[in-house]
């Protein structure tokens, strides 16, 4: 019997101030918690980031139930047997914490900070939640936080940190995200707050890699000055070339690779690659593995997990909508993954199992709707040039279900 106990809704917090919300993995639902509650707890002594309901409920849920929690990892649940769960989980059925220890105890290793969604790129598969480029290109308002309800849970994450007895055996993880968190002043002064009370914690920038030459010089004098901290950039890309700007537009191709190449010059800092996998990118897959790996190889770096495992979910974007005929062209890229000790393999075996197995009679309208916004909104790229699959995909799925 599978143990739906997974790792990431105890060791993990993600805050994300632009939408007052709270969770514990990022493909996990968003939760809010009311002024009323955070009154309650304050009053009992209680910090909110361990000790909400909706958190309790969650982990209850694992624990007693063995169940992935409805309204909270809905994803998951939605992609079993071949989820995410199955990928990111590091905890074996026969090595849990004792049950009191799981629901009530303290086992936040991982903290992600969304300090805003400004952000200069509009990758195909973010929107204006996330983005603010996306908001002002769909005409709507950029996404903001309250900015009391921000002061309140910073002010719970210090006090959290101050009164927590880390473990000199274990990592702590801090990783800022966004929108892009090199656009923003604020993450740096966070970053800096959390390395005066946090003993030798790991900083992980999530970024989109097209920061500014300036912008990313101050960053690398921050991991100059502060040598005793575990440095990591995680560099978004979905692709090499015009297709990684296609898939992540406003994305500078060759400032994104001088970034890499910057950051991969610090003896302190660890880079890793982080695809989201997506219709549009798997056809290409191989060309991108020997692309990074040997970019990354080339400097020394040869770390297993150099790529990162992550799948867009969405229908119209997920590699679950493609017919099954295209999981054979995964295939070169999971023998490279696998000849050179590389994490990823293992991913893309997953992200095979999955193609084919979400297609419906709305499938083809999904993926061409999305595909059509793309052409007459960003003309600058040639989409059907660089992704010529896509019509093929929605021309079978027409066939398939007009029989």
């Amino acid at each position: 019997m599978t143990r739906r106990v997974c790792s990431k809704m105890f060791t993990d917090i993600n805050v994300k101030f632009p939408y007052d919300g709270l969770k514990n993995c990022c493909k996990s639902n968003d939760y809010v918690i009311s002024d009323a509650e955070l009154a309650s707890l304050e009053e009992r002594g209680q910090n909110v980031l361990t000790h909400n309901a909706e958190y309790l409920r969650r982990k209850t849920d694992m624990v007693e139930n063995n169940v992935l929690p409805y309204r909270g990892c809905d994803t998951c649940i939605q992609a079993e047997p071949n989820s995410l769960f199955r990928t990111w989980n590091i905890w074996q059925a026969g090595r849990l914490p004792a049950n009191q220890q799981m629901l009530y105890g303290d086992n936040f290793r991982t903290y992600e900070f969304v300090l805003s969604s400004a952000c200069d790129l509009k990758c195909v598969y973010c929107s204006d939640k996330d983005s603010s480029s996306w908001a002002k290109e769909l005409g709507v308002p950029v996404r903001k936080g309250s900015a009391e309800w921000k002061a309140k849970i910073l002010s719970a994450l210090m006090d959290h940190l101050r009164h927590k007895t880390f473990d000199p055996a274990e990592s702590y993880w801090f990783f800022f995200s966004g929108g892009e968190p090199t656009y923003n002043p604020e993450t740096l002064q966070l970053i800096e707050e959390i390395i005066k009370i946090v003993p030798n914690p790991s900083i992980i920038i999530s970024t989109n890699g097209n920061t500014k030459s300036s912008v990313m010089q101050r960053y690398i004098d921050t991991v100059r000055q502060y040598s005793r901290v575990q440095w990591r950039f995680h560099c978004s890309v979905d692709g090499v070339g015009e297709r990684a700007e296609a898939i992540r537009t406003g994305l500078v191709w060759s400032r994104f690779v001088e970034n890499v190449t910057r950051l991969l010059h610090e003896p302190n800092v660890i880079v890793r690659i982080c695809p989201t996998v997506n219709l549009y990118s798997v056809p290409h897959m191989y060309e991108y593995v020997t692309y990074f790996h040997g970019l990354l190889a080339s400097h020394g770096q040869t770390h297993a997990d150099m790529i990162d495992l992550n799948m867009v979910q969405e229908p119209e974007l997920s590699p679950w909508s493609m017919p099954d005929i295209y999981r054979d062209g995964l295939d070169a890229a999971i023998d490279y993954c696998d000849q050179h000790g590389l994490d990823f393999a293992a991913h893309l075996r997953n992200v095979r199992n999955l193609i084919g197995t979400r297609i419906d009679e709305n499938t083809a309208e999904r993926i061409q709707r999305k595909w059509d916004y793309f052409k007459l909104h960003r003309p600058q790229y040639d989409w059907d040039t660089l992704f010529p699959h896509v019509d093929d995909i929605v021309q079978d799925l027409d066939k398939r279900f007009s029989k």
